[in-house]
C-alpha cells in the first residue's frame, strides 16, 4: 500500500495539506469554520480522487449534550441541546438559549 501513496507517512502529510486548505477559506469567512471531513479527513483519497466532504460550523452556534452547564456558554451564542444518553444514533435538538443578536440563518432553519 505504500508504494501506492496510501502509507501512513503519505496519509499523514494529505491530512496536513487539507487541514492547510481550509485556514485560507476560514479567514475570508469571519463567524463560519470549515473543515473537511470524511475521507480527505482521514487523508484515505488522492486531490481528485473521489468526492470532497465539507463541514460547516457557525461559530455562533453550539450543540451541547445535557450535563453541560449553560452558566459557562457566552450569552451572544445560541445553544441547542441534544440528549445522547438516551439512543447513540440520531438525535433531535432543543432550542436552549436564543443569542440578542439575530441570525437569518438560524431563524429561518427552525
Amino acid at each position: 500500500m505504500t508504494r501506492l501513496g496510501y502509507g501512513e507517512k503519505m496519509r499523514q502529510w494529505r491530512v496536513e495539506k487539507y487541514r492547510g486548505k481550509d485556514k485560507p477559506n476560514n479567514a475570508k469567512l469571519g463567524r463560519m469554520t470549515v473543515m473537511t471531513a470524511g475521507s480527505k479527513a482521514e487523508g484515505l483519497t488522492c486531490f481528485f480522487e473521489n468526492d470532497w466532504d465539507v463541514l460547516l460550523i457557525l461559530d455562533h452556534v453550539r450543540c451541547v449534550e445535557a450535563v453541560v452547564s449553560l452558566q459557562t456558554i457566552s450569552d451572544d451564542i445560541y445553544v441547542f441541546r441534544m440528549d445522547t444518553r438516551v439512543y447513540p444514533g440520531p438525535c433531535r435538538l432543543s432550542k436552549e438559549r436564543l443569542a440578542d443578536a439575530a441570525s437569518d440563518v438560524i431563524h429561518n432553519a427552525l
